[in-house]
Formats: structure tokens, C-alpha cells, sequence
């Protein structure tokens, strides 16, 4: 049997969802795009693989998704198809072949942004803002503290994950850059670079950035819980809303993988 293989870009607002990946009994994004995509072919001979698992309430405007099927649909007729079946806050993009040899999860980099709002309260940007208003930030401040996970770190103490699987799971990661800016009066914005992130790090390392400006904890606790010093896990966790995952890329070869 032939297959045939297309990389999706997906943007959605991630506030009614349960994540990316597909749960029993939950409401997720994996889930409404097959339901959609079933909807549109009248088959469920076909797979789906998100390139990010984002999480319950982390927003996306550049979710890349591998879908295998064993027809070639028109694409610009499938997308529109698709489009109209899944809710308004699920969108496809684009849509792109791609030969067998592509793997959706060999990223070459993937950037973040968390978003603080720390001045008066915004209705119209609360789902995608985390609201701060225990004290004013400084932005010389968290860019000194953002600095501090820049680099080669052990992230497990940053991290949801379990010793156990901290077995299986390298914890070493490079973050190559972390930017701070402040984009508009009051608002700060942190945006994340790297090759890939192990599960609630972004959020972690900005709750922990914060608890470094309100003196909770010492900047020397927080180096030596990069050096793996400490096996205990790093007690804060930003809300999942303000997190969105802006880009994903991919290699010099990619370009000869798509048809």
C-alpha cells in the first residue's frame, strides 16, 4: 500500500484544551485535528505526530504536525475541508509533502515566548498572559537572572519530570538564548531558543526567574540546581497560559524532503 506524507502548520489558542496530546474523556488539540481530518476523508487509515507536546493551555502559532495517509488529497481543498470542521480556535496554516525520510520530532530549533503582563489588568489578553502584580519588575533584573539558564545545564530540577524517568531522559540540555524584552509599558516578554525543551522547563525557569525577584530564593541555590547539586524539584511553575510556542525549524536538508 502507498502512503503519503504531509507536514502541517498549526496554530491554536490553547485555553479549552487539555494539551497537544490526544487523553481519554479529555478535549485536546491532537484529538480535534483527527476527528476533523476523519471528518473531511471518511477514513481513519491515517496517523498524526506533533513536533511539540504543549501542554493544557499553552498556545501555538507554529505547531508542526506529520500526517501520513493513503491518498494524496488536493492540498488546498484538504486544508479549506479541514478548516471548516475544526473549532475557530484550531486553525491549519499551511500545508506541505514531505518524502518518507522526514521526521517531524528531528527539530533543528524551537523558540518560545512567555508573556508577563505587570501593570493593570487586560481582559482582552488574559488567556494569553500570565497577570503578575505582586511587585513592579525590573527588566535589567530578569534579564540577569534569565542569564543564569543560559548555556549547558542539568534542567532536572527545572522540569516535570520523575526520577524514574530521569533514568531515561537526558536532563543536559543547552538553551542557546533566552531574550527579555519589555514590548510594551508594563508588559515583559521572554523569549526562548533552543534545539528542544523537556516537559514544564520554560515555565519552571520563569517562575523560579520571578521568585528570584521577590528574594525567595538565592541565585547560588539556583546555580547549584543547574549543576544537579540538588535532587529536589524547583518548587514554581508560571500559569500555562502565557506560554506560546512562536517557531519550529528545521535543518539545511529539510528542503530536500519536501515534494
Amino acid at each position: 500500500m502507498i502512503n503519503y506524507y504531509f507536514l502541517l502548520k498549526l496554530a491554536y489558542n490553547g485555553t479549552n484544551y487539555s494539551g497537544w496530546v490526544i487523553q481519554k474523556k479529555q478535549k485536546t488539540i491532537q484529538g480535534c485535528l483527527n476527528k476533523a481530518i476523519k471528518n473531511v476523508i471518511k477514513s481513519d487509515e491515517f496517523r498524526t505526530i506533533g513536533a511539540s507536546k504543549t501542554d493544557a493551555g499553552v498556545h501555538a502559532l507554529d505547531q508542526k504536525v506529520w500526517l501520513q495517509t493513503q491518498f494524496k488529497p488536493n492540498l488546498s481543498g484538504f486544508m479549506a475541508g479541514v478548516n471548516k470542521a475544526l473549532p475557530s480556535d484550531i486553525r491549519i496554516i499551511e500545508i506541505i509533502e514531505v518524502n518518507e525520510e522526514f521526521h517531524v520530532r528531528n527539530t533543528f530549533e524551537k523558540i518560545y515566548k512567555y508573556q508577563i503582563n505587570n501593570g493593570e489588568y487586560d481582559l482582552l489578553s488574559e488567556n494569553w498572559t500570565n497577570f503578575y502584580n505582586r511587585q513592579k519588575l525590573c527588566l535589567e533584573e530578569l534579564r540577569k537572572y534569565a542569564e543564569l539558564f543560559v548555556g549547558i545545564h542539568d534542567f532536572f530540577a527545572f522540569s516535570g519530570l520523575s526520577l524514574e524517568e530521569k533514568e531515561q531522559i537526558n536532563t543536559n540540555r543547552e538553551i542557546k538564548s533566552i531574550l527579555v524584552e519589555e514590548e510594551s509599558n508594563n508588559n515583559f516578554a521572554f523569549y526562548f531558543k533552543a534545539k528542544g525543551f523537556i516537559r514544564y522547563q520554560i515555565r519552571t525557569i520563569v517562575q523560579t526567574i520571578l521568585a528570584l525577584c521577590e528574594n525567595k530564593i538565592t541565585i547560588d541555590f539556583v546555580k547549584d540546581s543547574l549543576e544537579g547539586i540538588f535532587v529536589k524539584k524547583m518548587p514554581y511553575r508560571a500559569n500555562p497560559k502565557g506560554l506560546i510556542l512562536l517557531e519550529i525549524s528545521y535543518g539545511g536538508e529539510f528542503k530536500s524532503m519536501i515534494i
